[in-house]
């Protein structure tokens, strides 16, 4: 509301206006100098706003703006998109590779769900050591939550993924050990039938994230929507949303309509002949 007021010309030129009818006021009206002294009050006022207040004024609106400035500057950073490539089939020698490769590229490393159960959770500090970044333990949980969300906890994941089709004792424990080490929770919506509805009963399990996720087998059997799913979700939650499944940079574009904090991107990245140029590309695209 105040940058709406500032930036409005109307209103600091209502302002100024203001400031010089006082000044007519006090140099020629019926309060005018003569016969005063001096040192009165209004001769102190009308001095003040000649010499003094037309620079205070001057200053103060160019520090607000530049302060609101900053403001506009880091709320768009932070709606800013980041960008996770995901690591599935990759040995863990090319894995640790690209994730070097990807420091100060991309946002996020993902540890998949095919590499973490072919290499274990041990993988996890060793993609953060090279990368620098956090790393999402992709597990998809979906039974045992406390136990495995301490596996990701003890790994230092930063984030971690739990099945929204899990129950809820296993969301909700995903959740209360995620938490308390620090970690954040995505909510992956892959294989429920009923969104809308699961997405307010995980809002108040008290995940951080819903995933938007087109699964691999599905999205090469023709059966998903993954633009329908996104628009819905949207349209009924406010949840920071996670989208993952075949994204590249020619289908990026439809998916940051909707303001997603995190983009999920694989073999688009991981598979490229040069990664960082892949990378760098769908960074361009993010970056508008």
């Amino acid at each position: 509301m105040v940058w709406d007021w500032v930036s409005t010309p109307w209103n600091w030129r209502t302002a100024w206006a203001m400031f010089e009818k006082v000044d007519t006021l006090l140099s020629t009206g019926p309060f005018g100098r003569d016969g005063l002294s001096r040192h009165s009050p209004a001769v102190r006022l009308h001095r003040f706003c000649r010499d003094d207040g037309v620079g205070i004024f001057a200053r103060s609106i160019e520090r607000l703006s530049s302060s609101l400035e900053r403001i506009q500057d880091a709320h768009l950073t932070a709606r800013r998109p980041k960008l996770q490539v995901a690591i599935d089939t990759l040995t863990v020698d090319e894995a640790i590779a690209l994730a070097a490769s990807l420091r100060g590229v991309v946002d996020l490393i993902e540890a998949g769900t095919p590499f973490i159960k072919r290499y274990g959770v041990g993988v996890i500090p060793q993609l953060s050591a090279a990368s620098g970044l956090p790393v999402v333990a992709d597990l998809k949980i979906v039974d045992g939550g406390p136990f495995e969300a301490q596996l990701a906890v003890d790994a230092g994941a930063a984030l971690v993924t739990v099945l929204a089709t899990a129950a809820d004792a296993t969301v909700s424990g995903v959740v209360e050990v995620a938490h308390a080490g620090g970690l954040e929770v995505v909510a992956d919506l892959l294989g429920v039938h009923d969104v809308a509805q699961r997405v307010g009963q995980l809002e108040r399990l008290g995940v951080d994230y819903m995933g938007v996720h087109a699964g691999t087998d599905a999205r090469l059997a023709g059966g998903t929507d993954l633009m329908s799913e996104i628009g819905l979700v949207t349209a009924i939650s406010t949840m920071k949303l996670v989208v993952a499944g075949g994204l590249n940079a020619n289908s990026l574009p439809g998916v940051l309509e909707y303001h997603p904090a995190i983009v999920v991107v694989g073999s688009s990245i991981a598979g490229a002949d040069d990664p960082v140029a892949a990378a760098s590309r769908i960074q361009s695209v993010i970056d508008g």
